[in-house]
């Protein structure tokens, strides 16, 4: 039981930490503004994405019941901020969605099954029901 504990929270670290570091840059070669100028999506998205979508289990990230590494993924690939939650008038449209752009974040998880199983669990959660 120890060894199952302790591999669910390396899993849980290791993902808590790609999630919030890696933060999708582009390469060095190229700036993200530039993409996303030209329409581009991050090629480090795919690339990571795919990496966690490798790693992760078919309704769960971890284990067989809602995590926070299920609620994290949640937050980073489907999450948007609403018209009554925005800050300020003057808030940037791109940082209201996932990656700037909720119709591509959304058409680049139709690639990913896990990733996009996740999502739905956490959708479908009674206690997350408050999501959008």
């Amino acid at each position: 039981m120890k060894n199952g504990k302790t591999r669910y929270a390396m899993v849980r670290t290791k993902l808590y930490l790609e999630l919030h570091s890696a933060r999708f840059d582009l390469c060095a070669r190229q700036s993200r503004l530039a993409a996303i100028a030209r329409g581009d999506r991050c090629p480090c998205m795919q690339w990571y994405m795919n990496r966690i979508e490798t790693i992760c289990g078919d309704a769960f990230a971890v284990g067989g019941k809602l995590s926070l590494v299920d609620l994290l993924i949640y937050n980073k690939l489907a999450e948007v901020l609403t018209d009554s939650e925005i800050p300020r008038p003057d808030f940037p449209a791109g940082r209201r969605y996932p990656f700037g752009n909720k119709e591509a974040t959304d058409a680049a998880l139709q690639q990913y099954p896990k990733l996009s199983a996740i999502i739905a669990s956490v959708k479908a959660d009674p206690v997350c029901c408050a999501l959008p």
